[in-house]
């Protein structure tokens, strides 16, 4: 670093790189904790009627840096059925909120213990597993307090499937919000995650959960009988699980699902950015945790004239950091799981074939390096996905346009980073950025109180927050007082027609989602207000036909009145759903956007009905109702000439006439849909194609099922007044 005084040049040298350089020798983690603890543990099993099964499958997990062989012993079929069956707890929301709060503190008082696992089992630094700590303790604490407020319960049991790649704060989002909900909780968990899942199952009962809170199945376990199992009222996936650890998996699946996938993602540079902080950040963002998390980074994009900079700071980063085994203190990295290190070795060989640029760190302590590649990716060449391998591809970018382009075509929606200190360009960014998390000046920063919607390839669903909590909540009831006697529509057929609102429509399945992309497209761009004033008009037009429509259809004037009361209800309700909160030395500002298009089951409760269509498009989706019952065909008629009245874009309302059981069943498979509210069906979805299903009738949770959030985190720095 350098400043011009005159014609002389005085170089100065920041605190952070005399510490970088600074030798102090090596120090060694004391693992004495989990040592002990590891030796009075003879095997992680299922447990059942307070024992554990001496039978099944084992695996042998070797701890790194010790000799103590870990049996896990994979429960048989029969006792899968039974622990799965077994009684449900019976507990209030009181007791649920307490002893969640019991179990923050003792997580909290057990921290050496499970960092000290952490460094042994999984390799992972104890600074990274302490960080990660932190967060699901957080997260626990969270929904203590929401267990407080909801004393409905989820129906069936919560089944996890946890890989051994998992990040550790995932606990927190696993057991959080299941046992607020008042559920219990079984952890299926690969061998090497199954130890610290024991652990907590261990410390849980301790503080007083019952002993079927939460139920273990380590190990090797049937997953298609277990998906498929009755008892299942809502499975989450956590790590590579989606046709990942499981490829020959095509398994259907009944219940709900959240999933987090294994992804990585992108970070950018500007010109005007803290070129010093940026390349440093570039190295926990990239290799921190063993690269388990599911937000790691793959891709640096650096504006033209600033990357030749740029990649000198990061090569100054790469040539002193300092890689060694997780039980070394002073380690910046540990080495990442020994199967990625063939993956690294193909990528650098296949880069170096085309011609790019290879920078690595010079450490000796490891046959492991942090890897750079310099002006292309090569994954695709060599087949492998970015979660594989432990590499960073740098790339130039000239405009701010061509970076927003290479960003929002990332497969991963969990995050991005982006680095500039042009607050306006921040801004812009932040708006156009379609990721759950955008991080200004920062990398992975997460919060328990601010939900992430997973999206794309990064998974389904929700977690954090009170979305997070919303997602287990799928047992509402419909109304009486707003539903009247419907049969089921008649047996016909109409061609496809062109769409334009004042004729009824009857599209195919197929047409009518080409259309809703269409209307979207249109209907995205207006804000709240714009909407808002369109689905007014809608309603002056509905108020002045009233007894018109009421006769014709025979939908009766109180329930018509109920589509008009609702349009301004839910205006009121939605028109400020933002979030500004101070933490730390960050700002977060969260934003509503809506999902897309939103499938919406017909329901027997026209009020539940006009809920999900009107809060969907006030919010900014397309929406496709599929008609079930055939008294609702000629409301449907009035709706749409009412729609072209109100100057409404042509696509984002559809009716799909006369559905059939299997017309549900094949818009799941549509890439484009991934929202789906329904009122009386549990579809059948396969573990690689899985869509979010929501109850249309839980209207409390309206607002998560119709919209996604963003958080955008902005670094206000550490500076103390």
């Amino acid at each position: 670093m350098g400043h011009e005084n005159g014609s002389k040049s005085i170089k100065s040298t920041t605190i952070k790189q005399v510490f970088r350089t600074m030798d102090y020798g090596t120090i060694t983690e004391n693992v004495s904790s989990a040592k002990a603890w590891l030796e009075d543990l003879a095997a992680i099993g299922a447990y059942k009627r307070d024992i554990v099964l001496s039978y099944g499958k084992s695996l042998l997990v070797h701890s790194k840096g010790l000799d103590i062989p870990i049996q896990v012993i994979s429960p048989l079929p029969e006792d899968v059925d039974e622990i799965v069956a077994a009684n449900k707890s019976d507990w209030t929301g009181k007791q649920r909120s307490v002893l969640l709060y019991k179990l923050s503190i003792e997580l909290e008082n057990n921290s050496s213990l499970i960092c000290q696992l952490e460094v042994l089992i999984r390799g992972i630094l104890s600074k990274h597993a302490m960080s990660s700590l932190h967060l699901l303790i957080d997260h626990l604490r969270f929904y203590s307090g929401y267990a407080a407020t909801n004393e409905k319960k989820i129906e069936g049991v919560s089944l996890s499937v946890v890989s051994d790649d998992v990040f550790l704060s995932a606990f927190g989002n696993i057991l959080g919000p299941a046992l607020a909900a008042g559920g219990d909780v079984i952890l299926q968990t690969e061998p090497r995650i199954s130890v610290l899942a024991t652990l907590f199952k261990q410390l849980a009962e301790k503080v007083g959960f019952p002993k079927n809170a939460i139920r273990l199945l380590p190990g090797d376990v049937n997953l298609t009988n277990l998906l498929q199992n009755d008892s299942i009222g809502f499975i989450n996936c956590f790590g590579k699980v989606l046709g990942k650890t499981f490829p020959n998996l095509e398994s259907l699946v009944k219940a709900p699902v959240i999933a987090v996938t294994k992804t990585k993602g992108p970070m950018i540079v500007f010109n005007n950015a803290d070129l010093e902080s940026a390349s440093d950040a570039v190295i926990n963002a990239a290799w921190g945790s063993a690269t388990v998390l599911p937000w790691s980074l793959s891709i640096v994009m650096v504006q033209e004239d600033v990357y030749e900079v740029f990649v000198s700071k990061l090569n100054d980063h790469l040539s002193k950091v300092r890689i060694g085994p997780a039980y070394e203190k002073l380690a910046d990295v540990s080495s990442v799981h020994e199967s990625q290190l063939f993956n690294i070795q193909k990528v650098v060989e296949e880069a170096k074939v085309v011609g790019l640029q290879v920078l690595q760190s010079t450490s000796q302590s490891s046959q492991f390096q942090t890897t750079v590649i310099l002006g292309g990716d090569v994954l695709k060449n060599v087949s492998l996905e970015q979660s594989d391998v432990a590499v960073v591809t740098v790339i130039a970018f000239r405009h701010i346009n061509e970076a927003l382009s290479l960003s929002n075509n990332f497969k991963s929606k969990m995050g991005v980073s982006v680095w500039t200190e042009n607050i306006g360009l921040a801004n812009e960014l932040a708006q156009k950025l379609q990721f759950s998390n955008v991080w200004i000046n920062s990398f992975a920063k997460f919060s328990a109180s601010h939900s992430t919607y997973l999206d794309k390839n990064s998974g389904v669903g929700y977690i954090g927050g009170v979305d997070g909590a919303c997602e287990y909540y799928k047992n509402g009831s419909d109304p009486e007082k707003l539903t009247f006697d419907i049969s089921a529509a008649r047996s016909f057929y109409l061609h496809d027609i062109d769409g334009f609102y004042g004729n009824l429509v009857g599209r195919s399945v197929s047409s009518a989602v080409v259309s809703s992309k269409k209307g979207y497209d249109l209907w995205k761009k207006g804000n709240i207000s714009d909407r808002f004033r369109m689905l007014a008009n809608l309603s002056f037009a509905l108020e002045s036909r009233k007894e018109l429509i009421s006769k014709n259809t025979g939908v009766p004037c109180f329930i018509l009145d109920y589509w008009v009361s609702t349009t301004y209800k839910l205006y009121a309700q939605f028109a400020d759903v933002g979030q500004v909160e101070h933490k730390g030395s960050h700002v977060i500002r969260t934003c509503r956007e809506p999902v897309g298009i939103i499938v919406i089951d017909e329901s027997n409760s026209l009020s539940t009905l006009f809920d999900c269509v009107i809060g969907s498009l006030l919010l900014g989706n397309a929406v496709i109702v599929l008609n079930l019952h055939e008294k609702l065909i000629d409301f449907y008629a009035e709706i749409y000439q009412l729609l072209a009245t109100a100057k409404f874009p042509s696509g984002v309302f559809n009716v799909i006439l006369n559905c059939q059981n299997d017309t549900f069943d094949s818009l799941l498979s549509f890439d484009d849909l991934n929202t789906f509210i329904t009122f009386t069906r549990r579809p059948n979805m396969k573990i690689g194609n899985i869509k979010r299903i929501c109850d249309g009738r839980m209207s409390s949770s309206l607002l998560s099922y119709v919209t996604k959030t963003k958080n955008v985190w902005s670094s206000i720095g550490h500076s103390v007044l």
